[in-house]
């Protein structure tokens, strides 16, 4: 089964070469405007490409297929010590540090119910938000991993295991998190009541706040930038219409002025060449009778 992120990932150029096409043939139908419009549209996809695909979700790195195959070697109801969390840990590292960002509209939040069916849903995104209850630094070889346990605002616990980054100070206990994660497994432990309990498991990351503001505020220029880029191709289109139509208003009225003094010189051409008499004095005299018409 290929992860629902890699499907999309797959079609962009699909999508990207029907559009292009889609555009084409449109444009064939307006005449001597479809080559502008068809430059601007051709830019403005171009251009809006990054911002799409950012919109998609696609700014966070999909699971690559190698990844997404160790991913379904997971055992539920045990630790990380194994090849899926690896997995998942080499996709969190890739994440922009605006991932939080950058997630797909409609991203679960607390999605507690995949618990029951967990091969149907690993390494899908997801928002885990609630109150750290119990955070734990774990040993070699995961001492950069932090285990936490939070809980939702429908009381009910949630596992995350947080990879740590540097210059990030770790969440201090009873603090309110919303983490963007990738959810792993159903893990078991014994409780502080020393019971044994069954977690739903996600895996996030720790960003550093400089580097999400550093990044937040480049988008914010590019924005700012495809927004001017946008506005200049649109003048440029509008004034090419305006110039075309101008110089055809020309044309047309040049090949009036010249279709009238045409017409001009054929009536003269007639009468001129309309026969009179030899006799100059009955020339004369048909010349004023055609004059009175």
């Amino acid at each position: 089964m290929i992860h629902n992120d890699c499907v999309k990932a797959h079609l962009i150029p699909y999508r990207f070469r029907a559009s292009i096409r889609d555009l084409y043939a449109s444009c064939l139908k307006v005449g001597e405007f479809g080559t502008p419009i068809l430059f601007l549209s051709i830019s403005l996809l171009v251009l809006a490409g990054p911002f799409q695909s950012a919109a998609l979700g696609f700014a966070v790195p999909p699971l690559t297929a190698e990844q997404h195959a160790r991913l379904q070697t997971a055992h539920d109801g045990r630790d990380l010590q194994e090849e899926a969390f690896a997995a998942l840990a080499e996709n969190l590292r890739e994440w922009p540090a605006d991932a939080a960002a950058q997630l797909p509209q409609g991203t679960p939040t607390n999605p507690l119910d995949w618990s029951a069916n967990p091969d149907a849903h690993r390494g899908e995104l997801a928002i885990v938000a609630g109150k750290l209850e119990q955070l734990t630094p774990l040993t070699q070889p995961y001492d950069t991993v932090l285990e936490c346990f939070c809980r939702s605002p429908q009381g009910a616990p949630i596992l995350v295991y947080l990879l740590r980054t540097p210059n990030k100070q770790d969440p201090a206990v009873d603090s309110v998190l919303s983490i963007p994660v990738r959810f792993y497994k159903n893990v078991k432990f014994i409780a502080r009541d020393n019971t044994p309990h069954a977690y739903a498991a996600f895996v996030g990351i720790e960003f550093d706040v400089s580097a999400a503001t550093s990044s937040g505020s480049s988008n914010a220029h590019a924005q700012l930038v495809f927004a001017l880029l946008c506005a200049v191709l649109t003048l440029a289109v509008v004034f090419h219409f305006i110039r075309a139509r101008v110089r055809r208003g020309r044309t047309a009225r040049n090949d009036g002025l010249q279709t009238m003094s045409r017409q001009d010189e054929l009536r003269e051409h007639s009468i001129v060449s309309e026969r009179l008499p030899d006799d100059p004095a009955g020339a004369l005299e048909e010349l004023r009778q055609r004059a009175r018409g």
